[in-house]
């Protein structure tokens, strides 16, 4: 049985109609595996290279790496007990942009902090009204809007992750294997930019039998089914 570790965002943890459905993401594939799956609906390239490297600090097990790259114009704050003073763990949230996606478990520490009323668009206020964007937004460090100035810096920063994720996971033994939501999602600097898989976007199509509607172009359970054959013919490559 191997260990395998998995981040990315809805095309990696499957939107929320499929799971409403019960629908298998492509990870789910891997049954004969130990699998870890934190991708996170609307979560960022940022979200997902940063906790892949945590979790190799940290000591997780993992003998395959697979990060699944997303949209450039999302982002990531990384919270820690300084902002919410009953949470011990660092806390990874992404923004897409100026709105903040959470986990479940993240929410129950959000809810401890006041937030309790879900409005209409998943949004949660505290008594006063405020949302959670309202009350932390400017009061947080927003790695990618407050440190980098347009998309080539973002590009480049996420190429920096990318094969500094390269290098721990070659000096822990670790098989790493990128893919990415669409072509948009991978940085593209000559020489400098490690391997990547076909993008998902471009296995599934964005109208047809693999993906969920003509204006949805998330893959349904075919298209996740299709990726993760695809995925294990890169494996076989490693």
């Amino acid at each position: 049985m191997r260990n395998i570790y998995v981040n990315g965002c809805s095309f990696s943890e499957g939107h929320k109609e499929l799971r409403d459905r019960d629908g298998k993401p492509w990870p789910a594939y891997f049954e004969e595996d130990n699998v870890v799956n934190e991708s996170l609906n609307g979560g960022s390239s940022f979200r997902s290279l940063r906790m892949c490297m945590q979790r190799i600090f940290n000591e997780m097990p993992i003998d395959i790496m697979i990060c699944q790259l997303s949209s450039m114009d999302r982002g990531e704050v990384f919270l820690r007990s300084k902002e919410f003073v009953r949470w011990h763990e660092p806390m990874y949230i992404a923004y897409m942009p100026t709105r903040f996606i959470h986990r479940d478990h993240q929410l129950e520490v959000l809810k401890r902090e006041g937030f309790s009323k879900r409005g209409e668009d998943y949004r949660y206020f505290n008594q006063k009204g405020e949302t959670i964007e309202d009350k932390y937004y400017h009061k947080l460090k927003l790695f990618n809007d407050t440190m980098l100035t347009n998309t080539k810096d973002k590009e480049l920063h996420i190429i920096g992750l990318c094969n500094n994720l390269k290098l721990l996971c070659e000096a822990k033994g670790i098989k790493l294997l990128f893919t990415a939501m669409s072509e948009k999602c991978i940085p593209n600097v000559e020489h400098i930019t490690p391997y990547f898989t076909k993008p998902m976007s471009h296995i599934v199509g964005k109208q047809g039998p693999l993906v969920e509607s003509e204006t949805d172009f998330h893959p349904n359970e075919a298209g996740h089914e299709k990726i993760y054959r695809y995925i294990i013919s890169e494996l076989e490559k490693l």
